[in-house]
């Protein structure tokens, strides 16, 4: 099973960037967006720093994506595309670049990510 790496970078009053990368692999950076550190409280808060298991997920909304699973206190943290604050209710949101506030290319991000995990289950260490 893959490793991923999210190492949290700059944290706003709105959102937290960070850039995550694949255990292993030489690949183009990939950005990350998520709400602050709310006090891991469902649908405002970032998840807590540490080491969960992701697997492979569909639905109608989201397509193909990813779910993080065995987060205390949370259900359904997922990582799909999005590219503000506003898109996310505690999930990760990923991007080919970065700016104050947003990530941009996510679609292309979230493609790019897949293709590098085979679109299959790996766990996942958030780092602050």
């Amino acid at each position: 099973m893959k490793k991923v790496i999210l190492q949290r970078g700059n944290k706003g009053h709105a959102e937290t960037l960070g850039m995550i990368t694949v255990e292993g692999i030489t690949h183009k950076p990939i950005f990350t967006l998520e709400l602050p550190w709310r006090d891991n409280k469902q649908n405002v808060s970032c998840i807590p720093a540490g080491h969960y298991t992701v697997i492979p997920r569909t639905s109608p909304k989201y397509g193909k994506h990813y779910h993080v699973r065995e987060v205390d206190g949370r259900g359904y943290i997922l990582l799909h595309k999005g590219n503000f604050p506003r898109n996310t209710k505690g999930c990760v949101l990923l991007g080919m670049s970065s700016a104050k506030g947003c990530v941009w290319s996510s679609r292309k991000a979230m493609n790019y990510f897949k293709n590098l995990l085979n679109y299959e289950k790996f766990s996942l260490e958030v780092r602050d």
